[in-house]
């Protein structure tokens, strides 16, 4: 396996090969999700993207979606969003701070909550206006 290092230039060289190819945009580099190396959403958010984070949000501090208790919000954003938690950090500054705030699932005993949890997991978040912009930009 080829070992691959850093240098002072953040650009990557790799050990093994005798002319040492460099790859220069080490800022896209830098923007690739380990999983599947497709690029991280990053920049202005678009109108779409911002709707769903503010939905995202009042269902997450309700306790109506469905993730892991304990799960912080800024890192059920940036998954969701597909971007790195930092641009989750940088939107929500001030009041709209989102700090450290962590999922508490609601009683799913209560008739009310039940259906409110329901609602908000049928929104069909794949066919949101958001997730239609993301699959175009992806794709493009």
């Amino acid at each position: 396996m080829e070992a691959v290092t850093t240098d002072n230039y953040n650009q990557l060289v790799s050990d093994e090969c005798d002319n040492h190819e460099v790859a220069h945009d080490s800022q896209s580099q830098n923007q690739v999700r380990a999983s599947g190396g497709s690029p991280l959403r990053r920049g202005k958010w678009a109108a779409e993207e911002e709707a769903y984070a503010l939905a995202a949000i009042q269902d997450f501090n309700s306790g109506y979606l469905d993730a892991q208790p304990g799960t912080t919000l800024r890192t059920y954003l940036s998954q969701a969003l597909d971007c790195d938690p930092m641009r989750i950090t940088k939107k929500f500054t001030g009041d709209a701070s989102i700090g450290k705030k962590v999922f508490h699932p609601a009683a799913r005993d209560d008739p009310e909550v039940l259906k409110e949890i329901m609602n908000a997991q049928n929104k069909n978040w794949p066919e949101s206006p958001w997730q239609l912009r993301l699959f175009r930009w992806l794709l493009s």
